[in-house]
């Protein structure tokens, strides 16, 4: 076996193995058969197809047609990357004689877009193996209607009571399905308390406070209104704070009145 501290400008074709190197101002080491050789490389630069030392090259984005190139200038074309070796313009690429290939372009994916298919990612066949495999074990991904459906235990929490108002009508509707408090702050005529709208549940709760103008004002209560043990206000206290509790009964599809109150 030989050796030589020394590279001077020998082409690659010299050598029949392989050419390898650590990186930029690094040895690199060339082998052919029982001889090797060591060059400290400062800024090395393929020319053509022999090494020189102290070159540079000129990147030069993507190759067009118009651009006048230069020795040592490289470009992008179609996936893969060429360095010039002879000035040149309008010369593809792909043309050796003006350049030399620098990388090369990988290989296309042969597979089609349906992530279920043998050839790409079968792996993903069910949730559970795809969350398996991309180390999402514990994350749950239940749909929303799901995890809406499910129990949950509320510990040191507030829940925030969805409230309803008006100041005065003669027909006043509480949303069912969005309020659980409802509050008429200035009644200024004699009015009816309707059904509330929506779907409720069974033991859903309404609380409704009125007051009126200054002045005392009727009150009149739809029947789904039933009281138990408390009586109904048919008209109001004149600048005081009414309070009305009930809840809903799915059985008799009642709003069961449970309380009544009237400011001191």
């Amino acid at each position: 076996m030989t050796a030589t501290a020394d590279l001077p400008n020998k082409k690659i074709a010299d050598f029949t193995e392989k050419l390898s190197f650590v990186s930029w101002d690094m040895w690199f080491i060339l082998d052919s058969e029982d001889s090797f050789i060591l060059k400290k490389i400062n800024k090395t630069l393929m020319v053509g197809a022999t090494w020189a030392t102290g070159a540079s090259f000129i990147f030069r984005w993507a190759y067009s047609w118009a651009t006048a190139y230069v020795v040592n200038d490289t470009v992008t074309y179609d996936g893969s990357s060429y360095i010039n070796i002879l000035a040149s313009t309008g010369d593809l690429p792909t043309n050796a004689t003006y350049w030399e290939l620098l990388a090369a372009k990988g290989t296309d994916w042969a597979g089609t877009w349906d992530m279920l298919k043998a050839d790409n990612l079968s792996e993903l066949a069910d949730n559970a193996t795809a969350r398996t495999n991309l180390w999402l074990g514990n994350v749950d991904n239940t749909s929303d209607a799901t995890k809406n459906a499910a129990t949950v235990t509320l510990t040191n929490k507030r829940i925030t009571s969805r409230i309803g108002t008006t100041t005065t009508d003669a027909n006043i509707t509480p949303v069912g399905d969005s309020n659980d408090m409802y509050t008429i702050t200035a009644l200024a005529e004699a009015t009816t308390i309707a059904a509330p709208s929506g779907t409720p549940t069974d033991w859903q709760k309404l609380m409704i406070r009125i007051k009126d103008d200054a002045t005392a004002r009727a009150l009149t209560w739809n029947a789904i209104y039933r009281v138990i043990w408390v009586t109904l206000p048919t008209t109001t206290v004149l600048s005081k704070t009414h309070y009305i509790g009930c809840v809903y009964n799915t059985a008799d599809t009642k709003r069961d009145v449970l309380a009544v109150g009237v400011q001191a």
